[in-house]
Order: structure tokens, then C-alpha cells, then sequence
């Protein structure tokens, strides 16, 4: 459970702010476009309101993925333990 809660705080500091910019994408108009590319939105909203803006709303998000992405983790491996690997795969001992 810890590998998970670690892996859902790295991986959402990481990509938090590709996904501000992929909101504020989603939230003009398809035929109102501002800005042709991602980049666009990226150097408007690093000019007109600061590098702060990529980071705000994260604390919750990382509150919210450590127990999320741990308990995730951890079923997953349960799932696997329990019907994948023992049905999918076999050892050489099983043979004779």
C-alpha cells in the first residue's frame, strides 16, 4: 500500500499541470478556440497568471490520491495473487 500512496503523489505532482492546462482547454468553446495548441494555453496562463496557477487545487488531489491509489494498489495485488497468477502460470515442480 505505501508503493501505491507514493506512486499516486509522484505521478499527480507530476502531471497536475498538463492537466490545468488540459482543463482550461476543455472549458473554452470547440468553435471559440483562443489558442490553436496546448502551448498556447500553457505560455497564457504562465504570463497572465503565474507559474502559482499550475500548482493550485493540488494539495487536495494528493490528500485524495494517498489513500486512493494505495488501497488501488493493494486490491490489485490481491486480485492478481488470487486468480491470475495461479491459474495463467506454472512451474517447472508442476510438471512431474
Amino acid at each position: 500500500m505505501l508503493a501505491g500512496a507514493v506512486t499516486g503523489l509522484v505521478s499527480w505532482t507530476v502531471c497536475f499541470p498538463a492537466d490545468v492546462v488540459k482543463t482550461r482547454i476543455q472549458s473554452d468553446p470547440l468553435g471559440a478556440r483562443r489558442f490553436p495548441t496546448w502551448l498556447g494555453y500553457l505560455k497564457d496562463i504562465y504570463k497572465n497568471e503565474g507559474m502559482k496557477t499550475f500548482t493550485r487545487g493540488l494539495a487536495p488531489c494528493l490528500i485524495r490520491s494517498v489513500p486512493v491509489c494505495g488501497v488501488l494498489f493493494y486490491v490489485q495485488e490481491r486480485i492478481e495473487e488470487s486468480f491470475f497468477f495461479k491459474e495463467m502460470f506454472f512451474y517447472p515442480s508442476e510438471l512431474h
